[in-house]
């Protein structure tokens, strides 16, 4: 009988829930918006009926579901389902392994994000074949998930990887985490854009021209152009951002010592200025020893990589449980 599984990839605004078998393929898959209420129980709801709709979808019959695998932004504590802080949905300590369970009468392990995409990137993306590999997404947060010797890295918590909460400025900007000076305060797509609208506020003209007057347009890619044209504000913001990012990735890269660094996310992907810029940074302050071994690469396997890596995950330690 093949063996299949279910990755979960919830977000903020959207869950999406696919049936994978062990090679990684998609059998079927759905989403479903994450509507105003944000409670634990309507989203837990609206996640039971996307998972019992993919199960249906794939020929699965009667009750019984396959392993299931919640990959979720945010804080997970180790070996427990429970999202101690999910930024995204304004959780704080949400047993959502617990009631998710609950709704589907079977076990749920819950990872984070960031961990589930590692481990879908090691699995079937680009870091195959890596043993030591670090993965950091910059996007609306940064995260990291951290795989040594083929194992995935939680820490005694379940917080090894959080990378974005790593101090860049002592008691610098404050931070979404209540902590001050983090990294993902100056190079996270939301804390960036907020920066970014507040500069432009304040005056900047040629970044307010390039969101067409519209300050709600604002992004990191647009401000990413004008450092490349030579703006001296984007230059003086977006520096900031990248090189705070590039001093991070070379202490992580110098404490941890992968083989891979695996790079992903909106503002990664979306701002090459700043990419350039960060990992010379990176490759200007890591322990050359470190470096010999490190290769930078951009993930590969886009916005299936969660879904596949939770659902791997779930497969291999429900098999191994």
């Amino acid at each position: 009988m093949e063996r299949v599984s279910i990755g979960v990839d919830l977000g903020g605004t959207n869950a999406r829930a696919a049936v994978v078998d062990a090679g990684g393929r998609i059998r079927a898959q759905a989403r479903e918006r994450i509507a105003d209420d944000r409670r634990p129980e309507a989203v837990v709801a609206a996640v039971a009926r996307l998972i019992r709709t993919v199960a249906q979808q794939a020929g699965g019959q009667g009750t019984a579901l396959p392993p299931v695998g919640v990959g979720v932004a945010g804080q997970v504590r180790r070996g427990t389902g429970i999202v101690a802080r999910g930024p995204n949905l304004g959780w704080q300590e949400v047993d959502l392994g617990g009631r998710l369970g609950a709704a589907l009468e079977q076990s749920v392990t819950v990872y984070n994000d960031v961990e589930a995409i590692a481990w879908g990137e090691a699995r079937f993306g680009a870091a195959r074949g890596c043993a030591d590999v670090l993965v950091v997404f910059a996007g609306t947060g940064i995260g990291a998930g951290l795989i040594s010797q083929g194992r995935i890295v939680r820490g005694a918590s379940g917080v090894a990887a959080e990378i974005g909460h790593l101090k860049v400025v002592p008691d610098g900007l404050l931070c979404g985490c209540g902590g001050r000076g983090c990294l993902e305060a100056y190079a996270g797509g939301e804390n960036l854009s907020r920066l970014l609208r507040q500069a432009a506020a304040g005056g900047w003209r040629a970044l307010l021209d390039a969101a067409g007057g519209d300050e709600r347009a604002i992004h990191p890619g647009l401000a990413d152009n004008l450092a490349q044209q030579g703006d001296p504000r984007a230059i003086e913001i977006m520096g900031t951002a990248a090189d705070s990012l590039g001093l991070t990735l070379a202490n992580a890269a110098t404490l941890l010592n992968p083989s891979l660094l695996l790079l992903g996310g909106t503002v990664w992907l979306r701002c090459p200025w700043l990419a350039r810029r960060a990992e010379e940074k990176m490759r200007s302050y890591i322990l050359p020893v470190a470096g010999e071994a490190l290769r930078l690469v951009q993930t590969g396997l886009g916005d299936e990589a969660g879904i596949l890596g939770a659902a791997a995950l779930a497969l291999e330690e429900g098999s191994a449980g």
